[in-house]
Parts: C-alpha cells; structure tokens; sequence
C-alpha cells in the first residue's frame, strides 16, 4: 500500500503460479482466516480509510 500511495504502479503478473498448502483441519482454517481479517483491520487502522485501502 505504501507503493500505491507513492503513485507507483502495482500489477501483477499473470502467468505466475503460487502453491498453497491446505489446512488440515477446519478449525485450523478458521483460525488462518481470522487472522487475516485481523490483518486487514488492522492496517486499515494503521492507514485510515483511503482509496488505496
């Protein structure tokens, strides 16, 4: 975010490929997701909403 906010332009590249693992369980799932939602509140708290956000 801190690039986009210095006007420099993001892409990304189309023909690249991640590999994920699974979570083997769906309470280790849940887990991974909550704390992305975690991470994304929190930087919207380090940010403040703005177009980049």
């Amino acid at each position: 975010m801190a690039l986009k906010e210095s006007v420099w332009k993001v892409t990304a590249n189309q023909l690249c490929i991640a590999y994920t693992d699974l979570m083997p369980t769906l309470r280790e799932l849940i887990q991974q997701r909550e704390r992305w939602s975690r991470g994304t509140v929190d930087t919207l708290r380090a940010r403040g909403w703005t177009k980049f956000t």
